[in-house]
């Protein structure tokens, strides 16, 4: 990861003031963007060197957002955007390549 935004949710949960408590220690942040540095077997959307940005809701790709998609938020329940060695699916809408 390149950059990171903390957002007053991010806040929130650092607080203890958000509602859904969630399993700690956990690294925090939710929005991030860096760049993919390796590739797993079968990815052929991105290329080393691309510039990608994780947002909030990882299974979020359009529409509405369901309750279920909420279980796989950055920042918690999931680690953090700054967490070293990320790995992200291609088929996720987190792995939105910034080159288009």
């Amino acid at each position: 990861m390149h950059a990171a935004s903390l957002n007053y949710r991010d806040v929130l949960i650092a607080k203890g003031l958000y509602p859904e408590k969630f399993q700690l220690p956990i690294v925090p942040v939710s929005d991030g963007a860096g760049e993919v540095v390796e590739l797993g077997p079968g990815v052929k959307r991105f290329a080393r060197g691309d510039r990608v940005a994780a947002p909030l809701l990882q299974q979020w790709i359009s529409g509405e957002a369901s309750y279920e998609m909420y279980a796989h938020e950055l920042g918690g329940p999931l680690d953090g955007a700054p967490s070293h060695g990320q790995a992200f699916r291609q088929d996720r809408h987190q792995d939105l390549n910034l080159h288009a």
